[in-house]
């Protein structure tokens, strides 16, 4: 169960609204060494990507890896992606026991992003509401404006970036704290320190894509 948490205000008054800061919701958010997370990385059936940063451009590579791809890594401003995180780790799988409150159909996955400091993956949106979880380490994040199909991104980048971001909201994550963000709310995560975070997102299709699925 979630720490510092009612159910009832959630549902009421900030799922799929506006932003919600849950503080020490987990008392022992350590599910993963980063070297974990690394190694799964490195396995053929594992979703995973390097997002580096350097000079204002953008570099994403692609796993599976080798190990000997993460020691020549920078010491700064990269952040590795791993997707379906509970699919692979009992211990993190074990995550989506407090999120009962929701619909099971809209869960999506549950993905780690391992980063040192500086590393961000810019500002973005996404078409799903996602529960940011702080594990080792710390995170700054900013929450901004609502986007859409028709909002512009940077052209000629492999990350989709927003080219106008309006930050309303500014929290610093610690372990065990939980950031949740609506659909198409712009949001920019940079690590603070070398730090882990867990993003569990659940889909909001739209009435289409519900109609299209039954169908």
């Amino acid at each position: 169960m979630l720490h510092n948490f009612d159910v009832q205000d959630f549902l009421l008054n900030y799922w799929q609204k506006k932003p919600m800061l849950i503080s020490k919701a987990f008392s022992d958010p350590y599910w993963l060494e980063p070297s974990e997370l690394a190694g799964l990385a490195c396995e053929e059936d594992v979703e995973s990507r390097i997002i580096m940063q350097s000079d204002q451009k953008w570099q994403v590579e692609c796993g599976p890896f080798e190990e000997s791809r993460f020691p020549t890594l920078p010491k700064r401003d990269w952040t590795l992606l791993v997707q379906g995180l509970d699919q692979w780790s009992p211990e993190v799988a074990e995550i989506l026991r407090s999120f009962d409150f929701l619909p099971s159909w809209r869960l999506d996955d549950i993905m780690a992003s391992y980063a040192p400091v500086g590393g961000t993956v810019s500002q973005h949106y996404d078409f799903f509401d996602v529960f940011l979880i702080q594990g080792e380490g710390s995170r700054k994040w900013q929450v901004g404006q609502v986007c859409s199909a028709d909002s512009e991104l940077v052209p000629d980048t492999s990350v989709r970036i927003l080219t106008e971001f309006e930050p309303k909201l500014e929290v610093t994550l610690e372990p065990g704290d939980i950031l949740y963000i609506p659909a198409k709310h712009a949001h920019l995560g940079v690590s603070v320190e070398n730090s882990m975070t867990y993003s569990v997102g659940f889909r909001a299709p739209s009435i289409r894509d519900i109609v299209d699925g039954v169908a």
